[in-house]
């Protein structure tokens, strides 16, 4: 079975050649379709033996990656983007998958990177990005494209399945860039987006972000009406899209006074856990609502469900979030909570492995000195939180 990388490009010459490198063993061929780059792009790609088609930039995703895929002759397409790279621990993986004739699309892990000096800190998200070369495979969505009609539905309809794999590609995108230099263009294809179809929550909740993040006042009118969305769906099982999360997840933190009509906040928390029991940003700030209340006790049953999270990596890998909140300030603010309760052996502990660590030393040995004052009989100063 052979297998064709594809890639869509404008302007990434500074990432291209680690991402064509990365899969240069295992690629039987790989696609590289320019939308319009100014910059060595297509002389990189060309240096890699890359097949090259070009694109005229419609302020649309999805029908370049259409047409990126029209290219492909393999059996199979996995697609990457040039700031990611094939992790060479998945060529077993990848090999395996492609044998499996009852398969018709794979979803792989994508290592979200916050830190460029930091590899081992970040989270996992599943993403569907091996799948069978078929004439039915097409994205919809100017932005954030997605599947129409979904891998699952082509499966079913070939009677075969999309399964989990344990593929791993890494993304570094996030880390040492500005996100804001992307925002006016997010905006812009956002809005397109829900002019053309409107009434998407997904494209509602992130037209809201990307607002937000832009310092655009219109966010607000956003946010309304993807809550008026939402609800149509309150009572439901499950969520109408893991975008929800992000969205519950804004919501919490608001005053009672400025949320949009129609919802509380003693609503959301049944909520959040009803659709997103395994969502760690959520149980951060429910854990944070709980500290804030004095409810220490609750507070700390939460912090060791998300440190629990990441050891196992079992936390919902639907959307990405920031890896310390399974981690480091998970565990300092779990020391917290425990100095709160005079349970001092365990929090002592907790700083003392913290305290070697470069990021959380000063907030560990801070509240050391705390547990050391009280142990003296001395009145504590509230304990550091981060």
């Amino acid at each position: 079975m052979s297998i064709s990388f594809c890639l869509i490009v404008r302007n990434e010459a500074k990432n291209l050649e680690k991402a064509l490198r990365s899969v240069e063993p295992v690629a039987d061929e790989v696609i590289v379709t320019d939308t319009g780059s100014t910059d060595d792009t297509v002389e990189t790609a060309r240096k890699f033996g890359a097949k090259i088609s070009y694109f005229k930039w419609c302020d649309d995703f999805s029908a370049a990656r259409n047409y990126n895929f029209s290219q492909a002759r393999g059996d199979w397409i996995f697609y990457i983007d040039a700031d990611e790279e094939f992790l060479p621990e998945s060529s077993d993986e990848l090999r395996r998958c492609l044998s499996k004739e009852n398969v018709f699309a794979w979803l792989v892990l994508r290592r979200d990177l916050t830190d460029l000096s930091r590899p081992n800190l970040y989270t996992e998200m599943w993403l569907p990005r091996l799948f069978r070369n078929h004439e039915d495979i097409h994205f919809a969505g100017r932005i954030h494209e997605h599947f129409q009609p979904s891998l699952y539905e082509l499966a079913a309809g070939r009677g075969q399945i999309a399964e989990c794999s344990s593929i791993r590609i890494r993304h570094y995108g996030y880390a040492g860039t500005s996100i804001k230099e992307k925002l006016p263009r997010g905006v812009k294809l956002l809005e397109l987006e829900l002019e053309e179809r409107p009434g998407q929550l997904y494209y509602q909740v992130e037209l809201y972000r990307t607002l937000l993040l832009a310092g655009d006042n219109r966010w607000q009118n956003v946010l309304n009406e993807a809550v008026e969305n939402l609800l149509r769906f309150i009572d439901d099982e499950k969520s109408p899209t893991p975008q929800a999360a992000l969205l519950i997840e804004t919501l919490l933190q608001m005053p009672e006074n400025k949320l949009p009509a129609k919802i509380t906040s003693s609503q959301l928390p049944e909520i959040a856990q009803r659709w997103f029991p395994m969502s760690a940003p959520l149980l951060w700030v429910l854990a944070k609502q709980d500290y804030e209340h004095n409810r220490f006790e609750s507070a700390e049953a939460k912090l060791r469900r998300l440190i629990q999270m990441g050891k196992e990596n079992s936390y919902d890998k639907s959307v990405g979030f920031d890896p310390r909140i399974i981690g480091g300030e998970a565990k300092l603010n779990l020391a917290v909570c425990l100095i709160r309760q005079t349970m001092l052996k365990e929090a002592t502990e907790i700083l003392e492995s913290l305290s070697k660590t470069e990021e959380f030393h000063l907030a560990a040995e801070q509240n050391l000195s705390a547990i050391k004052r009280i142990r003296m009989g001395f009145s504590p100063k509230r304990p550091k939180r981060r």
